[in-house]
């Protein structure tokens, strides 16, 4: 049984799975929309809504407190990517989230894989 199991492995190890949400999360900041697989598109979402709030923090008081944050993120998806999460995130400072839409858009054609496009509210 799987009880208070939160964790999605996506089919793939631990490596993988880093390298994959990192690189979804930069191109979902950069060209601001993403079209994956439903359980890929599930698995990067709170991530992305998390990193939009974090953003905002660094918007609202830019101060020492939120160095780590930023040198976190540039760690994490890069500086040219965090320059346009922050754009990003500028529009969302009064909403209090829900900042993606997930929206499917059918099948794949090869093996019939859910499709599903992520972009910005």
């Amino acid at each position: 049984m799987r009880h208070s199991v939160l964790k999605r492995k996506l089919s793939m190890k631990y490596g993988m799975r880093k390298a994959y949400k990192k690189q979804s999360m930069r191109n979902l900041f950069l060209h601001r929309k993403l079209t994956t697989t439903d359980a890929r598109a599930k698995f990067i979402r709170p991530i992305a809504e998390k990193a939009i709030t974090s953003a905002r923090r660094i918007i609202a008081e830019p101060s020492e407190k939120t160095l780590h944050i930023r040198r976190k993120f540039i760690h994490q998806i890069g500086e040219d990517a965090l320059k346009q999460l922050l754009d990003i995130a500028k529009g969302y400072m009064n909403r209090p989230g829900g900042y993606l839409r997930l929206i499917k858009i059918g099948s794949r054609w090869g093996d019939s894989a859910p499709m599903t496009s992520v972009s910005f509210v």
